[in-house]
């Protein structure tokens, strides 16, 4: 959930990059970019490159590979 500091963030600036991180479980389903996570007691990350690409950020490919990768809900599977 990106609360509304984060939405107010967003709106101030629509077209400069910016990346958002977060700890909420469905941040990245909600426009956010990486969401961090506790799993097997180690920190983990994932990252929505739906938004990634919206916000124009550049990720490099070493990131991605550590990352878990999502999609936008409203993205088609096949891009």
């Amino acid at each position: 959930m990106v609360g509304k500091v984060g939405r107010a963030m967003s709106s101030d600036a629509p077209n400069s990059p910016m990346l958002t991180v977060a700890e909420s479980e469905s941040f990245t389903k909600s426009g956010g970019v990486i969401r961090l996570f506790v799993e097997q007691n180690k920190v983990q990350f994932e990252v929505n490159t739906d938004a990634a690409a919206r916000a124009k950020l550049k990720l490099s490919s070493k990131l991605l590979g550590l990352a878990r990768v999502v999609r936008d809900a409203a993205a088609p599977k096949d891009r």
